[in-house]
């Protein structure tokens, strides 16, 4: 049994897995749940990266830390053997179907910018809408405050361009550097939010990877109250 074709080619949800039952320990979410007879346990354990989005498993024995394999040898039979691979698959059948998103992050910018974002501002993704997987937000831990969007959207939201989806990072910014930067090719109004108060940035190559972080920056210091907005300034 091959383990890793459970989630290959899909997308943890941070929030989906913690509704499970993972709980968050260093930079993993782990989950555990005994199998068999109850003698054996598995854990799991999701990096809550999203760009590398590595999924580990294992059966052990809770008593002596030894890891039992014979679930994943084919040929290996028993009753024993065959409810714990009987218990294994159902359970990381539930955690893909429940808690993975099959369509992957849309660009490699995006896992870029994300992750500048948690490791200047300690913030990561929340996926608001189960219907659309690929939009998600970054919000300011201490007001709540959204300071980024996350969306894929059709190429003609953003004017006369060619079929097709991109994705796009709508961010904060003062209604006067708006109106100096939107120009139709870089700089967009906001799809889908208010256009006097964000801006809408391609993820696709168009804008530099420091343009990017520059922008998140500027959005979330716009996004703090006046007293933040002047601590972050200093």
């Amino acid at each position: 049994m091959d383990t890793e074709s459970f989630f290959k080619g899909k997308r943890p949800i941070g929030q989906k897995l913690k509704a499970f039952g993972f709980c968050e320990r260093g930079d993993d979410l782990i989950f555990a749940r005994p199998v068999g007879d109850g003698s054996l346990r598995l854990e799991i354990s999701v990096g809550k990266d999203l760009e590398r989005a590595a999924v580990h498993t294992r059966v052990v024995d809770p008593d002596t830390g030894e890891e039992y394999v014979l679930h994943l040898v084919d040929d290996a039979q028993g009753a024993f053997v065959g409810q714990v691979r009987e218990d294994v698959e159902h359970i990381l059948q539930e955690i893909a179907r429940q808690c993975f998103d099959g369509t992957p992050v849309p660009t490699k910018n995006t896992a870029a910018v994300l992750r500048y974002a948690r490791e200047r501002y300690g913030s990561t993704p929340e996926f608001l809408w189960e219907d659309t997987p690929n939009t998600f937000i970054l919000r300011r831990s201490d007001n709540k405050k959204w300071y980024a969007a996350f969306l894929t959207i059709p190429k003609s939201k953003l004017g006369d361009f060619p079929a097709g989806d991109i994705g796009v990072l709508n961010v904060k910014a003062p209604p006067e550097e708006i109106a100096r930067l939107t120009d139709g090719k870089r700089f967009f109004p906001a799809w889908h939010m208010n256009k006097r108060h964000w801006l809408s940035l391609p993820l696709d190559g168009t804008l530099p990877l420091e343009t990017l972080f520059e922008r998140l920056d500027v959005s979330y210091r716009a996004a703090g109250t006046k007293k933040d907005k002047t601590r972050d300034e200093k």
